[in-house]
């Protein structure tokens, strides 16, 4: 994962998080228990702070960001639909923030409400609790979210941070996993290149079934074939024919 500190603006992300490593975390930001923050997602704080609460699901591709005067606040057991902007607003607990949806400066999202996908927040909206807030800019729908109505998400997106962060590994880890593969990478492929020209030189074709056994002998998980195609050719072998009058001249 891409996690950036600006000067003594550090994120802060619990050990029970999960970020996935193509998301982007920079500056102040808090990121709770559980939560998640899945691909091409950025949470900027650069200017303000931003914070996320417990088992909240930042989905792929938004973007949350936050001035020096308007925080960024989202709350615990909410979802933050793909592709989604918020920006110097709050959204409280256990609200769905739809797909590409736009929330700005000063919006307020009371708990249970849900902002539709596509929809645009302008500044200092409050959208009470259990209302839908639909279209461009966004109209209430108040009490259209019945009670319960996203436990159902809440449950799978609270279990996919459980089993997702149990599994996940520190940039550490990641670094040295990338450290150890490149150095497999560097010492084995020269040396199955030269093994392949060693048969090359003796007139023995190298088959693909014996290049794929030696692959798998020396190392399992080759990523780069490309020396496949520049590989020495042996010369063409000898016809029946001309076997059959070399013994005859013997």
């Amino acid at each position: 994962m891409s996690v950036y500190a600006l000067g003594d603006r550090v994120p802060d992300i619990h050990p029970d998080a999960y970020v996935h490593p193509d998301a982007t975390i920079i500056g102040d930001v808090t990121l709770g228990a559980g939560s998640s923050v899945w691909p091409g997602a950025v949470l900027r704080g650069d200017y303000g702070s931003i914070v996320v609460g417990e088992r909240t699901s930042i989905q792929d591709g938004t973007v949350v960001h936050a001035t020096d005067d308007k925080p960024t606040r989202i709350g615990s057991d909410c979802v933050v639909g793909h592709i989604a902007h918020l920006e110097g607003c709050t959204v409280e607990d256990r609200c769905l923030v739809g797909s590409g949806s736009v929330v700005l400066h000063d919006v307020v999202v009371r708990s249970g409400a849900l902002v539709g996908a596509g929809a645009v927040v302008s500044n200092g909206t409050e959208v009470p609790g259990h209302a839908m807030a639909l279209g461009i800019p966004a109209k209430m729908r108040p009490d259209a979210v019945p009670e319960g109505a996203f436990d159902a998400s809440w449950r799978c997106t609270s279990r996919t941070a459980r089993v997702t962060g149990a599994s996940s590994e520190s940039s550490a880890d990641l670094a040295r996993r990338a450290g150890r593969s490149a150095q497999a990478e560097r010492t084995t492929l020269p040396a199955l290149r030269q093994d392949v020209q060693t048969l090359s030189f003796f007139g023995v074709r190298p088959t693909m079934a014996r290049t794929v056994w030696m692959l798998g002998f020396q190392r399992r998980r080759v990523r780069r074939w490309e020396w496949l195609t520049d590989m020495p050719k042996p010369g063409p072998l000898p016809q029946t024919s001309q076997l059959a009058a070399t013994e005859h001249s013997r």
